[in-house]
């Protein structure tokens, strides 16, 4: 099932206006911290960026020896990408996740690596199988996702919890949309694909977050919004 259409309207936008996504607070001094404290040693390495925006997080995985084969499904997005990383050791791909990635072969990538993409993808199944199928005997799948309990009002949502929920979130012009699932289904794909969880993040924010907003902060402090999960394939 492709990325809802809302979804891929709306980072087409943010492409466009070239928004730097990394500066955002939630990524500068929440997930991205976490997730690259999961990253392996990156020297010679062929990296899966899957996701990849137009590129903000390209360069820290260059810059650390890997090559990049980065797969966005925003075709503004890609555009900046490959004229950004021109000159690099890059391939980008305008691609869906939620298809197969016809233009890698079986054990060909050391490493995935996925940002803040699978709360947009409703079923995660056909994608870590894809994932699985692209990369070696024993390699990586490091990402980060929507905590399942972020967004949850407790006992009195309870019958929610268990379900696979469409949301939409407000972004002022834009409307994107989310898939909230249950801690099970964040699970199960990934056993039955093959991966083994080797470490399961649950990050709370650097200090220098209460500096740019105290309230959330504090919040994010008592209630994860992110996970971040590093996988080996063992099958």
């Amino acid at each position: 099932m492709p990325i809802d259409e809302p979804t891929r309207e709306a980072y087409e936008i943010m492409a466009e206006e070239n928004a730097d996504w990394s500066d955002e607070p939630h990524r500068r001094h929440l997930e991205w911290p976490a997730t690259r404290s999961l990253l392996p040693d990156l020297d010679g390495l062929r990296l899966l960026e899957a996701g990849c925006g137009i590129g903000d997080y390209t360069e820290y995985f260059l810059e650390r020896g890997a090559e990049v084969v980065a797969v966005d499904a925003t075709a503004a997005a890609v555009e900046r990408a490959r004229e950004r990383y021109a000159d690099d050791p890059v391939t980008v791909y305008h691609a869906d996740l939620t298809e197969p990635l016809t233009f890698l072969d079986e054990d060909s990538v050391d490493l995935v690596v996925s940002q803040l993409v699978l709360e947009h993808i409703p079923d995660w199944r056909p994608v870590f199988g894809e994932f699985a199928r692209v990369l070696r005997p024993d390699g990586r799948f490091v990402f980060s996702t929507g905590n399942p309990v972020s967004g949850w009002n407790g006992p009195d949502d309870a019958e929610a919890y268990f379900e696979t929920e469409k949301l939409t979130q407000d972004w002022g012009e834009m409307q994107p949309r989310n898939y909230r699932r249950p801690l099970a289904e964040h699970l199960n794909p990934l056993a039955e694909s093959g991966f083994a969880i080797e470490r399961f993040l649950e990050p709370t924010p650097d200090p220098a977050y209460r500096e740019v907003d105290p309230e959330k902060y504090e919040r994010l402090t008592t209630l994860p919004r992110w996970e971040c999960v590093r996988a080996r394939l063992i099958e």
